[in-house]
């Protein structure tokens, strides 16, 4: 039985089938039917992102009467830094704004192409994304932004994605560790 609206079910089929075919594309196996069908191998890296300091960046107002204004635009605010870091991300691997799986809480996952320089690109954007924060607000607001799980067709599967799920967490939990080293 589907447990998911068939909007969300078709958002994510075009994000993965983005992600597939600038995978395929980049290696040059999109003529290969062989390749193509090939669920073992982990063409997808599925890449976190967290914001941090968000209670504290919404909440240091001087209350007045123009406060709860005030407390609407931070909060647009925070999302809009959010949604402009996947963004950055999106663009990056040519994907589409469908590549973003989810996005609240100050909380992102992007799947983009798990190719050989993909490591090399998310070094180049978590550098750059960390130094515009580090330029804007001084470290009290942060995006840490994982280095990605690298993940096949049957690792998303349901009785496997546990594990993958237990990996995306500890990935983002060490890039909590590292937060803004690469900006500074």
């Amino acid at each position: 039985q589907p447990d998911i609206s068939l909007y969300d079910h078709v958002r994510t089929s075009v994000a993965f089938a983005t992600c597939l075919y600038r995978y395929h594309e980049k290696e040059g196996s999109l003529a290969d039917t062989t390749a193509v069908k090939n669920t073992g191998d982990k063409k997808f890296l599925l890449v976190t992102g967290d914001l941090s300091g968000i209670q504290r960046y919404l909440f240091n107002l001087k209350t007045n009467a123009q406060s709860a204004k005030l407390l609407r635009a931070r909060s647009f605010e925070l999302r809009a830094m959010a949604e402009s870091a996947t963004r950055m991300v999106q663009r990056s691997f040519g994907l589409t704004r469908f590549s973003q799986i989810a996005n609240a809480g100050g909380h992102f996952l992007i799947v983009v192409p798990n190719n050989v320089d993909t490591e090399k690109q998310m070094v180049v954007l978590r550098q750059e994304i960390e130094t515009q924060f580090i330029e804007r607000y001084f470290g009290d607001v942060a995006l840490m932004l994982s280095s990605g799980v690298p993940a096949s067709k049957s690792s998303l599967l349901q009785d496997r994605f546990g594990s993958t799920f237990a990996a995306m967490v500890a990935d983002v939990a060490e890039a909590k560790q590292r937060k803004l080293q690469s900006g500074l």
